[in-house]
């Protein structure tokens, strides 16, 4: 915390810091003199909290409190007056002091002010950080067990901050990177983040509380992409649009082959199609493994070609595809997936899809698990059954796939408990299964014609 002390004599001045540092020996304090002086050396150090006296020459108390109240309005401003200057205090908490200091200074009152100032600044970092949720929401991240520890440098545009990201099993903080941090939080059960005083001005960093955003998911995709990848900067970089075309044209033939149980030219065509994608940027090699994934199991499903995917089925798999962290991990499971598929529906045909006792211990699976952990695979491992064969199985028995199964049996579960319960619309989302609150909002209002909390309000 940094504090600035103005006040015509200096012996005043130096007894108010000597009592400063020994109630609060953390904080950095100012002696700024008296007048415009005072002004000038503010201006310059832009403090936390700042003690002016009432009487100066020059400029007074009162007109070096409105200065700053121009220039700086999130200083807290204290008054130093006697006891005959009441009227003038009482002015100046007219004028946006939030306290005044009786002279001599004394030192509880001091230790108080500092105490509440400080408790001020956590307040309104916590503020800041609760308006971050919305944004980290969209893209998959949280603020979880958030520890604040220097809210006076969030707040300080002079100190260069950075971001850092680590594995919380495998590493932790440095000593010294410890003493820097601002503040730490979670963003994934497996995965924290702290930001961090920096020693200089160097590409990522960021001073003011504005670019906060725009850093954190900067840094946020560099980390995860180098993570994902285990990057490198001789990783091949394909432009999305020169890959486009040839992706589309392989996911055709990749159907073909596996409608047709083509394996061996099937694990070919799926090579082609992993070293164009591993050359995509992570946001959009995602976007593509969720698309072929959806593509295949709706043409598992449908004999004519199928083009164009709902978005809830695009969302479920990519919401599936996000679980892996490494593309090593990730190809695997594609692969095993999609070779299994056709190995089961080949074995399968027509019998398997037509087994309706299957359908039936699925959705019974369903409404005897919890949503937030749902999904096709799971589901189809209980019942002992291929995930694209139980979802060809839906479609044939119920007349939607699974996905669509699941969407409708979740939202009706949020239905009721926004009917029945006291919890908020984004905890209801949690429970569910939508880490996306924004696109579960989406999808109850395309379900039932009102955005959640509407609804609720007309129940």
């Amino acid at each position: 915390m940094k504090i600035c002390v103005a006040d015509d004599e200096s012996e005043v001045r130096l007894s108010i810091i000597q009592k400063i540092r020994s109630v609060a020996p953390e904080a950095e304090v100012y002696d700024v003199g008296f007048g415009l002086s005072a002004l000038k050396g503010i201006n310059a150090v832009v403090p936390d909290v700042a003690f002016l006296d009432i009487r100066m020459p020059e400029m007074n108390g009162l007109e070096l409190l409105a200065e700053v109240r121009r220039n700086h309005p999130q200083v807290k401003l204290v008054m130093l007056t006697g006891y005959q200057e009441f009227e003038y205090a009482w002015q100046a908490l007219q004028l946006g002091a939030s306290d005044f200091l009786l002279k001599p200074a004394d030192r509880d009152h001091l230790k108080r002010i500092v105490r509440e100032a400080s408790a001020d600044l956590h307040q309104s970092f916590l503020k800041d950080m609760a308006a971050c949720r919305p944004w980290l929401d969209a893209s998959f991240l949280a603020m979880e067990g958030l520890e604040c520890r220097r809210a006076d440098c969030w707040f300080d545009s002079s100190v260069m901050k950075r971001i850092r990201f680590w594995q919380r099993e495998a590493e932790s903080l440095s000593r010294e990177e410890a003493e820097e941090a601002i503040c730490i939080f979670n963003v994934r059960s497996d995965t924290a983040a702290a930001v961090l005083i920096a020693k200089s001005s160097i590409p990522g960093t960021f001073a003011e509380r504005g670019e906060f955003r725009e850093a954190f998911l900067r840094e946020w995709d560099k980390w995860e992409s180098a993570r994902f990848f285990g990057d490198t900067p001789s990783r091949p970089r394909l432009p999305s649009a020169a890959a486009s075309l040839a992706l589309q044209q392989i996911r055709t033939e990749l159907l073909a082959l596996s409608r047709a149980f083509d394996l061996g030219r099937l694990e070919v065509k799926l090579s082609d199609w992993a070293a164009i994608v591993a050359q995509l940027e992570l946001k959009l090699l995602r976007k593509e493994c969720a698309l072929l994934l959806g593509l295949l199991e709706e043409g598992f499903i449908h004999s004519d070609t199928v083009l164009m995917l709902e978005e809830d089925k695009i969302q479920y798999w990519l919401s599936w595809v996000r679980r892996f962290r490494t593309w090593t991990d990730l190809l695997a499971r594609i692969r095993g997936l999609i070779v299994e598929a056709t190995r089961a529906l080949k074995e399968l045909k027509e019998e398997a899809a037509s087994d309706g006792g299957l359908v039936e211990q699925a959705m019974a699976h369903i409404r005897q698990s919890s949503y937030s952990d749902m999904s096709l695979e799971k589901v189809a491992t209980a019942i002992g059954v291929h995930p694209v064969t139980l979802s060809r199985m839906f479609k044939l028995r119920v007349g939607v796939n699974f996905v669509q199964y699941l969407t409708r049996q979740r939202l009706e579960q949020a239905r009721l408990m926004l009917v029945s319960s006291n919890k908020t619309v984004r905890e209801i989302a949690g429970e569910i299964g939508y880490s996306d609150y924004r696109y579960f909002c989406s999808l109850f209002k395309k379900e039932y014609g009102f955005l959640p909390r509407e609804y609720r309000n007309l129940e």
